[in-house]
């Protein structure tokens, strides 16, 4: 159960309880669930209602969040911060990238996170100093 108060066409606060005179309630949501995902619902014309992009907004950011955390070659995916054995973290295109050449094993990823082992090619080459480039430049 879900108590909350809406200002200006706004959800402005909620809790589990009845907290002011004004308050409204709902079962739609929790307010645990609330607190984890603010974009589960929205507000129209003054009343508390599921929010119909809510997946498509979650996946969106999971898109950008992986996009941060990865880049695409033709090889696969790149983890652009790589954990080496030691415990230490380095950065693949600056501090890995130099380092490379043709025939050398990588570690690369699905979209599902599944890591393959890859040998290095020319193209694999190009296209992460291209990602450099891309990321210094933007675009």
């Amino acid at each position: 159960m879900l108590y909350y108060r809406i200002l200006n066409n706004t959800l402005v606060d909620w809790a589990s309880y009845k907290y002011s005179d004004d308050c409204k309630k709902t079962d739609i949501v929790e307010s645990d669930f609330l607190e984890k995902h603010p974009n589960y619902v929205i507000v129209i014309n003054g009343e508390l209602a599921l929010n119909p992009n809510y997946e498509r907004e979650e996946e969106e950011k999971k898109e950008a969040e992986f996009n941060r955390e990865f880049f695409n070659t033709s090889l696969g995916y790149v983890r652009r911060k790589v954990t080496m054995k030691d415990g230490s973290v380095k950065d693949f295109l600056s501090d890995i990238l130099p380092l490379l050449a043709v025939g050398v094993p990588v570690l690369t990823y699905t979209k599902e996170l599944v890591q393959n082992k890859v040998i290095v090619t020319e193209q694999f080459i190009n296209e992460c100093k291209q990602q450099m480039l891309k990321d210094f430049y933007g675009g």
